[in-house]
C-alpha cells in the first residue's frame, strides 16, 4: 500500500574532524585524517585541515618519509596543478600544510602528504627547516605527553601588503614573489590550533609568520583570530566562540 505524505528525514553526520566547522568550501579534498581547499589560481591550498591524537604516533612498520615523492594532484585540470618543474631550483622549500610527521601511523596518510595541493612554497632555512618546524614539534608534543587528548590544526599561506610612506602618505603595496609566473609565494603562513583535553575542554593557539628567516621564541608569532581572518578572508573555525575560550601561551 502506497503511503502519501511521508516524511523522509536524512541527517548528515559530521566527522570529527569537522567538528568546529571549515572556512569555505571551495576546490575541496578530503583525506581521511585532513582536508584541504585548494586555491587554483595560485597553486597552492587555501587552508589544510587536520585532527591529530595518541595515535598519529605509534609509527607504523617501516614508515618514514624515505621514498614518499612529491605529486601533482591530478584531480585538478593540469592548467591548475603545480608541480615539481614549478620548484625546482626556487630556493624554496616545498612545505607542507598538514606536515607528513603528524602521520607515523600510516605510510599513506603520510604519503598523502606529499601532494602538490598540500604544499606551499616556504623559506628552508630559519623558516621552514626552523620555527615552523619548531612550532609543528611543539604541537605535536602536547599530544605526545597526553597534556592534550587532540589538536585540531587549521594551516593556510597569506598574503599581507607592506606599508609604505610615500610623500606625506601612508599606502599599502602587495608585493610578492611567483614561481614561473604560476606558484604564489605566501608573504606569510597561519596556523590556529584547537587543543581538546580528557574533559573536552577547549583551548586554542593562535599564530601568524613571516615567510622569511626568523627567530626568536615563539610566541611572539602569537596573534588574535580577527588578524587571520582579516587577512585570510575567512572564519577560522566558525562553529567556535572564541571569545568564550582561552588563547593558550606557553
Amino acid at each position: 500500500m502506497e503511503q502519501r505524505g511521508a516524511i523522509h528525514i536524512f541527517i548528515v553526520i559530521k566527522s570529527e574532524l569537522e567538528k568546529y566547522g571549515t572556512p569555505t568550501t571551495v576546490n575541496i579534498r578530503n583525506t581521511k585524517d585532513f582536508i584541504i581547499s585548494y586555491d587554483t589560481r595560485n597553486r597552492i591550498p587555501y587552508w589544510v585541515l587536520e585532527i591529530i591524537s595518541l595515535k598519529n604516533f605509534k609509527r607504523s612498520q617501516g614508515n618514514t618519509r624515505k621514498g614518499k615523492k612529491f605529486t601533482p594532484d591530478k584531480t585538478f585540470n593540469e592548467m591548475y596543478q603545480s608541480t615539481n618543474k614549478d620548484y625546482y631550483m626556487s630556493g624554496y622549500d616545498r612545505g607542507h600544510m598538514a606536515a607528513a610527521g603528524n602521520y607515523l601511523h600510516s605510510s599513506d596518510l603520510m604519503g598523502k602528504t606529499f601532494i602538490l595541493s598540500n604544499i606551499a612554497p616556504q623559506v628552508g632555512k630559519n623558516f621552514n627547516q626552523g620555527i615552523w618546524n619548531q612550532l609543528e614539534e611543539n604541537i605535536r608534543s602536547y599530544i605526545k605527553k597526553s597534556i592534550y587528548k587532540t589538536a585540531h590544526i587549521l594551516t593556510g599561506p597569506l598574503f599581507i601588503p607592506k606599508k609604505v610612506k610615500r610623500g606625506n602618505r601612508t599606502i599599502y603595496i602587495m608585493e610578492y614573489e611567483t614561481l614561473m609566473g604560476r606558484i604564489a609565494v605566501p608573504t606569510h603562513f597561519f596556523k590556529v590550533i584547537i587543543f581538546t583535553n580528557n574533559n573536552n575542554t577547549i583551548t586554542y593557539q593562535s599564530y601568524i609568520m613571516p615567510n622569511e628567516e626568523i627567530s626568536g621564541p615563539i610566541y611572539k608569532f602569537l596573534r588574535n583570530i580577527s588578524d587571520i581572518e582579516n587577512y585570510s578572508g575567512f572564519r577560522i573555525f566558525p562553529k567556535i566562540d572564541f571569545g568564550r575560550i582561552k588563547m593558550l601561551f606557553n
